[in-house]
C-alpha cells in the first residue's frame, strides 16, 4: 500500500469525473464509478497542505465495514473494496494495484441526493454549543437538561423514539464548496424520506463503536442504464 498523492491518483486510465474534499471520483461505465480516497485531510470546509499517509486506505476501509453491516437491511452503493476483486471487475488497473489497494472502492453509480444526514447519539462539540446556546438541534427544540457528552439524543416521534437528526447541505453544489446546516423538516424537503439514515444510527448504537458522538449518512437513487 502507498501513500498517494493527488497526482499519483490521477494517473488511473479512467475518466476522472471530479474531485472531492479527499476522494477522486472515476468514471468505470454508464453504471459504475470508482471512487478513491487520498491522504487529503478536511476540516472544517477546509483541504488542509499536509497529508496523512494511508489515512485515505482507513477512511475507505472503515466505511466499508460499516456498509457491510447494513447489507441486509440498507441497500448500498458498494460493489468492492477489495484491490484485487476490483481488478478482476476492470483489469486494466492491474498496474496500479499499489495505488488503489486498500483505498479504492468500486460503486454503483447513484444520483447523490443533496444533503448529508448528521445522526447524533450524543451531544457534544457544534452540537453541544448550539443546545447551550438556543436549547435547540438544527433549529429542533430539545427537552431542557440536557448533559454535554452523556445524554443520548433520542426524542419522541409518534409511538416510536429515533436518533435525533439534523443535517449539512452544499452551499453552490458538490465538491470542496462549505456545507451550512439544515433543520429535519428542510432535509424532508431536499429529500423525501432518509429512513435510512435514523436506521443506520440507531443500529450502529448497538455495535461496539456505540462511543460515537455523531454519523454522517449520505444516500442516493441508483442510476439504471
Amino acid at each position: 500500500m502507498t501513500s498517494v498523492t493527488p497526482a499519483g491518483v490521477e494517473q488511473l486510465p479512467l475518466r476522472h469525473l471530479r474531485r472531492g474534499k479527499v476522494r477522486e471520483v472515476y468514471e468505470v461505465d454508464a453504471e459504475r464509478l470508482l471512487l478513491v480516497a487520498s491522504d487529503r485531510v478536511s476540516a472544517f470546509d477546509v483541504v488542509m497542505n499536509e497529508q496523512i499517509p494511508h489515512k485515505g486506505a482507513v477512511l475507505t476501509q472503515l466505511t466499508a465495514w460499516w456498509l457491510r453491516q447494513f447489507a441486509a437491511t440498507v441497500r448500498h452503493h458498494m460493489l468492492s473494496s477489495d484491490a484485487d476483486e476490483i481488478i478482476s471487475m476492470i483489469p486494466g488497473l492491474a498496474p496500479y494495484r499499489g495505488t488503489i489497494a486498500g483505498r479504492a472502492m468500486l460503486c454503483l453509480r447513484t444520483e447523490v441526493f443533496p444533503i448529508e444526514c448528521v445522526v447524533r447519539g450524543y451531544i457534544s462539540g457544534s452540537a453541544w454549543k448550539e443546545y447551550r446556546t438556543h436549547g435547540t438541534l438544527a433549529g429542533e427544540v430539545l427537552p431542557a437538561g440536557l448533559v454535554g457528552g452523556g445524554d443520548v439524543l433520542m426524542a419522541e416521534r409518534g409511538d416510536r423514539e429515533d436518533l435525533l437528526m439534523g443535517g449539512l447541505a452544499p452551499r453552490g453544489g458538490h465538491g470542496l464548496e462549505a456545507e451550512e446546516p439544515v433543520a429535519r423538516e428542510d432535509g424532508h424537503r431536499l429529500v423525501a424520506e432518509h429512513h435510512g439514515a435514523g436506521h443506520i444510527g440507531g443500529s450502529g448504537r448497538e455495535l461496539p463503536l456505540q462511543v460515537l458522538a455523531r454519523r454522517e449518512v449520505e444516500g442516493g437513487c441508483l442510476v439504471l442504464g
